[in-house]
């Protein structure tokens, strides 16, 4: 049995999708009953990482874990608690996500988050797995409304280069590493096949919708201001401004052979991911022709 936590957003939901259609036998640990998960072989169970009481019980019979928990400023707290009961209960195999850059002295505070949480994990003697994926190029949905309103996407990420990744070939190396032995101890920094600036995604999304779309650079400062207007949390969009402060000045361009060696697949390209993605950007717009 593999339970997953954190399996009705989007990584997870393709995680639980290739498990399914691997035939592993799989339960989702949902906070609420009324999310309905249908994919054939996945069973789920209500239980929250803030009440360490509902862990043990989602854990029984368990063989291997993957834990994924929102950003957060308490994500240590809730990964801890469940980090604590799998160690308690002695799992065999704790897959972690986190994310290409992790390191405890990170100046960015998701990727230092996810650093300190590995080394717990370690501290722990829990046998583990880390899975390392870069920057998804499913983020880039969330574009769409400035994208098709205006031909245009801003983000402060200058030309800045990333190794940026689908996130189904993502989900492809976790459903490996979960169902298949081999992978204890191991850290895997999952990348796509290049890394790009934000002007080539523009041009990948602009063959794919047949319409012009240009990346805007934007101010640091400008760019979190825009995140609270739109209701982020401003610890999340401080998070977010100190990748871009990454990326932009030192890049992320290391590629890894992850996705290949693992998932036994090439990994999705931006104009790849662009075409598959289309109708998604087109919305309404589709429909209206």
């Amino acid at each position: 049995m593999i339970l997953v936590i954190g399996g009705t957003g989007t990584t997870g939901t393709e995680i639980l999708k290739e498990l399914s259609r691997l035939g592993a036998r799989t339960r989702a640990l949902v906070r609420k009953k009324s999310h309905k998960i249908e994919w054939p072989g996945v069973e789920q169970v209500e239980g929250d990482l803030g009440r360490p009481e509902m862990i043990a019980p989602a854990l029984e019979g368990v063989q291997s874990a993957f834990l994924l928990t929102a950003p957060a400023p308490d994500a240590d707290r809730l990964q801890g608690n469940f980090i604590g009961v799998a160690k308690r209960t002695k799992l065999p195999h704790l897959v972690k996500y986190s994310a290409y850059g992790a390191a405890p002295a990170s100046p960015a505070r998701f990727l230092r988050q996810h650093g300190d949480i590995e080394k717990k994990i370690q501290d722990t003697g829990i046998p583990y797995t880390f899975l390392r994926p870069a920057q998804f190029m499913q983020n880039f949905v969330g574009f769409r409304e400035t994208i098709m309103g205006q031909g245009e996407f801003y983000a402060p990420q200058g030309d800045g280069r990333i190794n940026l990744v689908d996130v189904r070939d993502a989900a492809a190396v976790a459903a490996r590493v979960l169902t298949e032995p081999g992978h204890t101890g191991e850290v895997y920094e999952i990348t796509g096949p290049e890394a790009i600036t934000y002007t080539r995604v523009a041009e990948a999304l602009s063959q794919a919708l047949d319409r012009p779309v240009r990346y805007v650079n934007v101010p640091p400062e400008v760019y979190r201001q825009a995140l609270a207007r739109f209701g982020v949390p401003e610890w999340i969009a401080e998070g977010i401004v100190e990748l871009h402060d990454i990326w932009r000045i030192a890049g992320a361009t290391g590629i890894t052979n992850v996705v290949e060696k693992i998932a036994k697949k090439k990994p999705y390209s931006i104009a790849e991911f662009a075409r598959d993605y289309a109708p998604q950007f087109l919305g309404e717009a589709a429909a209206r022709g």
